[in-house]
């Protein structure tokens, strides 16, 4: 899970280094609140990060002091983008019994919450396209 991520933050950070203006969006193409919660593994990671619909992030993570911080308009679109089809998940993407070192992710976004674990061998693309972004989002 190493290199997916560091290869998500890292397309991440190339695509908000190169924001340029872009047209207003129609109300409609707006992104929601994001809620995310991750939680586990032998360390006992915590991390929550929210995004309010105007771009305005705040991470608050286990052992580190809170910080808050603005999204370009690339980023708002790049985090919104990952949630097409959201409402094609299903609500539970729960660990196996056998599984001892997992986390759990919550994640709350246009009235629907999808919780999972990294341990479920049928994980969606897209859930982890989701769980990628937004931890991308929390490196910064």
């Amino acid at each position: 899970m190493q290199r997916p991520l560091l290869g998500a933050v890292f397309a991440f950070l190339l695509l908000s280094s190169c924001a340029q203006t872009s047209p207003p969006e129609v109300e409609s193409e707006k992104l929601q609140h994001v809620y995310y919660h991750r939680r586990g593994g032998f360390a006992g990671v915590d991390d929550r990060v929210e995004v309010q619909p105007d771009g305005h992030v705040g991470i608050v993570k286990r052992g580190q002091p809170p910080h808050e911080y603005q999204l370009s308009r690339d980023q708002v679109r790049i985090l919104r983008d990952a949630f097409n089809g959201w409402s094609s998940l299903r609500a539970e993407y729960p660990a196996s019994e056998a599984s001892r070192d997992h986390y759990d992710y919550e994640v709350r976004y246009g009235g629907r919450t999808v919780r999972g674990s990294d341990a479920n061998t049928e994980l969606p693309y897209q859930l982890r396209n989701v769980w990628m972004t937004i931890e991308a989002i929390s490196q910064q």
